[in-house]
């Protein structure tokens, strides 16, 4: 298995987005990232797609107990994470991404749609199938561009 301790990658301080500011409010800002995923495939795709949708991967941790001590780290913009691994916390960790940083995107992997219901009322931006990650770039998108418009 591969090491899947948690990674930051902190922007410089000049691009960081300021505590007060939202993401949306600092357009000329890098916003940040953070994934958590075990597969370092998906992992690597997520970063392309966040990427393309203006976020620097500021942090990936490979397991659900590192995200939540990642997450109050860096502070997030977004954080892409697999609902598979939050284990004993399932839904749960939504909440606890928010209280990280309230004006977090959080979009969640997970095939089972029937939970899309549950973890938007927790806060999840999105709850995305993971065999089609196509949409979490329509979420990350529509998260930072009102205009944007989602599949």
């Amino acid at each position: 298995m591969q090491d899947a301790t948690f990674i930051s990658v902190p922007p410089e301080p000049e691009q960081r987005v300021g505590q007060g500011e939202s993401a949306q409010g600092a357009a000329d800002s890098p916003l940040r990232g953070l994934i958590v995923h075990d597969d370092p495939a998906v992992r690597r795709a997520l970063g392309v797609i966040m990427e393309r949708c203006r976020f620097q991967v500021s942090g990936i941790a490979g397991f659900p107990e590192e995200s939540i001590p990642a997450a109050r780290a860096l502070r997030p913009d977004a954080v892409v994470f697999d609902l598979a691994l939050s284990g004993d916390l399932g839904l749960q960790i939504i909440p606890a991404f928010l209280a990280t940083s309230p004006a977090c995107m959080v979009v969640a992997l997970s095939p089972f749609t029937a939970l899309r219901d549950q973890a938007r009322e927790l806060g999840a931006l999105a709850l995305v199938d993971p065999r089609d990650l196509r949409h979490v770039e329509d979420w990350l998108l529509a998260g930072t561009d009102p205009g944007a418009h989602c599949h």
